[in-house]
């Protein structure tokens, strides 16, 4: 069972992360939030990836895309598949993938095995699904996100 509750402390009405300052970067990200194609944040641990992650956050939210609709997960600690994340996750929150758009941020994702296949899947099948993905092993990510995304 994943607790989702655990990373998606926005899902509390009101709340928002308290990361301010902005960098360079975060424009980027924004620009790119209704944007079909997935987003891959790639670079050394400890550099601000899940901050910047969780500014976009902030920024869906104050633009009015419902909390629910905006799934933060880190693999850190867990290691589920992207079906068994997406599959609960729509169960948690009675979304449905067909119909309601929704924001997956991923960090991490380096840690779980096949991580592109998987989520090619789901990015060739449904058009209202934005990816979010991080990763801190730099040469990792990029050569297999290029074989397969």
């Amino acid at each position: 069972m994943i607790n989702f509750e655990k990373f998606n402390r926005h899902w509390i009405n009101g709340f928002l992360y308290p990361f301010d300052k902005k960098r360079d970067f975060f424009e980027i990200l924004v620009n790119h939030s209704h944007k079909k194609q997935i987003v891959a944040l790639t670079g050394i641990r400890r550099t601000g990836k899940t901050v910047l992650f969780k500014q976009v956050i902030n920024h869906l939210i104050n633009g009015r895309t419902a909390r629910k609709n905006i799934l933060y997960f880190s693999f850190d600690e867990q290691k589920p598949s992207i079906d068994e994340l997406i599959k609960e996750y729509c169960q948690t929150t009675s979304l449905e993938l067909g119909k309601d758009k929704v924001f997956i941020f991923l960090d991490e994702i380096q840690k779980l095995n096949d991580w592109q296949n998987q989520i090619k899947t789901y990015y060739d099948n449904y058009e209202n699904i934005k990816f979010f993905v991080s990763g801190s092993a730099t040469l990792f990510i990029h050569k297999k996100a290029h074989e397969s995304l």
